[in-house]
């Protein structure tokens, strides 16, 4: 069929394909990375002889940590809860695929993907209900949980008897020419090896801050109460929280919030093996068997999927979710075409849009509204009941994913998005100040034309964690002289992800990870548009190189983020905590502590008080009398005593990072000047707290001069030394005097 298409072509076509890929393999190797400014790609390349040898004979290093396979049966309960909670989403989504009935059969590879998709996001739904219900009984979960699972298999063995394999196993797509065995053999073993990776990675302890933040900090405190409800000193908490569930549902089946935490990874890191599911159907349909196998390769082995796999963020759901989506439209599309209802269909791609939102916010524009739009591309030729009955069938499906996080947002707040869009709805716990520091902090600061520019250079090239395979080949699949509408539709939807990006958002780059498997798409186009072997002995040179530079990426820790691989589980524990919590856990008796300035707390093993910094201060509403001083210090007393506070840890490399970063507008209005060491040098005169133990010190040469001069203004004392050797107090800890 390729050949068909491509027969016409003229000689000078490979020619100009194959100049283009060289000239942006060359631009594209020769950058540096942004977030790890002394390593160039090049420099990647020089890691690849150590790397490999690595895997082969790895060479004794005293200094690292205790490991092997012996280590590696005490991660069993973990993986087996995970695994209890993956085959249960599977028996719920198959389920309510059976009740949705959308025309697919049986056994194919796109209802495996939907099922997943649904029941993953239905069982979060479930844990959000009992949680907020207070009944969190493992029991009842395991019990669930097995009993989808085995109705399920009972269903389909029942159902099939009588009938013949072809009635149930046929492909719903379009009939393609089988892919030579050696390719798949080969795209199987890269894409088991980055799984391999992924898996491991997904075992370590975590050591990201939104993670240890929120991520799992907020299911972490659920699971500890016994029940969901609004955590006033946890503002994130408050977002859709569809993975975080899946977090929490591990939690509660293993009995153990941090064990539980590490299957919740394991959970979250197979959407993108799922992503790459839903990749290879989506291509199979719409470009060949070839390129599906190619996209899913692709897909897997960016070192972008492999860093969101490893790290317990959003993107991965709200990644699945979209190309979930994307799959479900172009099926809508072929029925459309064919004269078939597609109510079934446009149903469960309202639930999948529906499950980005609940995934994360910006789900709704960059999910919900261009699934509308193309539903609404349909559906036009049925005439106008048509298209609105097709919008209302879709907005259904949504609202029943995404709506039972704003009821219980607008609930709990008063804002149904809170804490977004504050001055249509207002919004618990919230003002004015904050507001803006909010929004600062997570809207753009400038549109200028030069920077889109510059944007989408480092989302298409230069960002740390790119493969050469997405852009090299995504511009290629317009050569698919057969698909170009699809094509064309892909790369409008490329620009539209972008441009949300660009204009909606703060433009983190993990925000644009959902791109890639669109990317991923056209890049599987575009590397099998022709079948001249001259393209495919140069293509397999391309990927074969870009394969071993992305593995080589993903492997060295400090740039691709932390995998303890096989080290004793105990270890990699202490080792990923961060040192002030970790002598917190392992030196004090039971201490009851207030952290002010550190957020990130996951790993304190004590009770403790903590707030973020788009949260009112702990520390001020306890110990200020509202007008910016210290209350009499037998208040003081009481209010510690009464909340059974034993000790204050202070981290003011934090504090000084949010002053500059996310607390502006609170800092120029002077109501953030509260928190500043004089305030615990007035606490220790009357012997309310001890001698402050410094924890962390730091070289003061690392500051920069905005940085200086903040310090100079607001905390001196935290400089100590002489020029040039100065150094900060980063971290202290003080003791509640009895």
């Amino acid at each position: 069929s390729a050949r068909l298409q491509n027969a016409g072509r003229p000689a000078w076509f490979t020619t100009a394909a194959i100049v283009w890929v060289l000239a942006f393999l060359s631009v594209f190797y020769r950058q540096s990375l942004q977030n790890n400014p002394d390593f160039t790609r090049l420099d990647v390349w020089k890691e690849v002889p150590a790397t490999l040898l690595e895997f082969v004979d790895p060479l004794p290093d005293p200094q690292r940590p205790e490991s092997g396979w012996r280590y590696f049966p005490e991660y069993f309960p973990a993986i087996a809860s995970a695994a209890l909670i993956l085959s249960g989403g599977w028996g719920l989504g198959h389920l309510l695929l059976r009740v949705l009935r959308p025309p697919l059969p049986e056994l194919c590879l796109e209802r495996l993907v939907f099922a997943m998709a649904t029941g993953l996001s239905g069982l979060s739904l479930i844990v959000l209900a009992c949680g907020l219900a207070g009944n969190m009984n493992r029991w009842l979960f395991v019990a669930l949980l097995s009993g989808c699972c085995v109705v399920e298999i009972l269903l389909r063995l029942l159902w099939r008897r009588g009938r013949s394999r072809a009635e149930h196993s046929a492909d719903a797509g379009p009939q393609h020419a089988r892919l030579p065995a050696a390719v798949r053999v080969a795209c199987l073993c890269v894409m088991s090896v980055f799984l391999a990776m992924m898996f491991f990675g997904a075992l370590s302890p975590p050591v990201d801050f939104d993670v240890r933040e929120y991520h799992l900090q907020g299911p972490k405190e659920y699971y500890q109460a016994g029940r969901i409800s609004f955590l006033a000193h946890n503002v994130y908490t408050s977002f859709p929280f569809l993975s975080e569930m899946l977090s929490l549902l591990g939690m509660i089946v293993r009995q153990d919030w941090f064990q539980g935490a590490i299957a919740g990874k394991i959970v979250l890191m197979t959407f993108a093996p799922l992503s790459a599911l839903a990749v290879f159907a989506a291509s199979r349909r719409w470009f060949g068997s070839t390129a599906g196998w190619l996209a899913a390769t692709v897909h897997l082995s960016t070192p972008w999927t492999y860093r969101i796999s490893i790290i317990a963020y959003a993107e991965g759901a709200l990644t699945f979710y979209l190309a979930s989506s994307v799959l479900a439209l172009g099926i809508a599309a072929e029925h459309a075409r064919q004269g078939s209802r597609v109510f079934r269909i446009v149903l469960l791609n309202g639930l999948l849009a529906g499950s980005a939102v609940a995934s994360k916010y910006p789900g709704i524009v960059s999910v919900v509204v261009p699934a509308a739009a193309g539903l609404a591309t349909i559906s036009r030729r049925g005439g106008r009941r048509a298209l609105i009955v097709t919008l209302a069938v879709f907005f259904v499906g949504v609202g029943s994913a995404a709506g039972p996080w704003l009821a219980k947002n607008a609930v709990q707040t008063g804002n149904p998005v809170y804490p977004l869009l504050f001055s249509a709805f207002g919004g618990r716990d919230w003002d004015e100040l904050i507001e803006a520091d909010w929004r600062d902090a997570h809207s753009p600061d400038h549109y200028r034309v030069a920077d889109l520019g510059k944007k989408a250079g480092d989302v298409t090239c230069r960002s740390d964690w790119l493969s050469p395979l997405l852009y090299g080949f995504a511009p290629l699949a317009m050569l698919v002289g057969h698909r170009r509408r699809t094509t064309a539709a892909l790369w409008m939807y490329l620009v539209w992800l972008f441009a949300v990006w660009w204009a909606l958002t703060h433009r983190i780059d993990r925000f644009w990870v959902p791109m890639i498997p669109v990317a991923s798409l056209l890049a599987g186009a575009g590397l099998c548009w022709s079948c001249s072997r001259l393209w495919q002995a140069f293509t397999g040179l391309v990927v074969t190189t870009a394969i071993v530079f992305s593995f080589v990426h993903c492997n060295l820790q400090q740039l691709s983020g932390y995998n303890a691989w096989l080290t004793d589980p105990a270890v990699a524990r202490r080792m990923a905590a961060l040192p002030a919590i970790e002598y917190l856990n392992s030196s004090l008796d039971a201490p009851h502590v207030l952290c002010v300035g550190e957020a990130a707390v996951f790993d304190a093993r004590f009770r403790l008080a903590y707030n973020t910094v788009f949260d009112r201060s702990l520390f001020e509403e306890w110990l200020s009398d509202g007008h910016g001083d210290l209350r009499t210090p037998d208040d003081i007393r009481h209010t510690l005593e009464d909340r059974g506070i034993t000790h204050i840890l202070v981290n003011w490399q934090e504090i000084l990072r949010y002053r500059l970063t996310y607390m502006q507008h609170r800092v120029a209005a002077g109501v953030a000047d509260f928190v500043r060491p004089q305030t615990f040098q007035q606490l220790q005169t009357p012997g309310i707290l001890s001698r402050s133990l410094p924890l962390s010190i730091v070289d003061a040469n690392r500051f920069d001069s905005r940085q200086r001069r903040e310090i100079a203004r607001w905390a001196p004392s935290l400089m100590i030394g002489e020029n040039p050797q100065q150094k900060f107090i980063a971290i202290e800890l003080y003791e509640v005097l009895p």
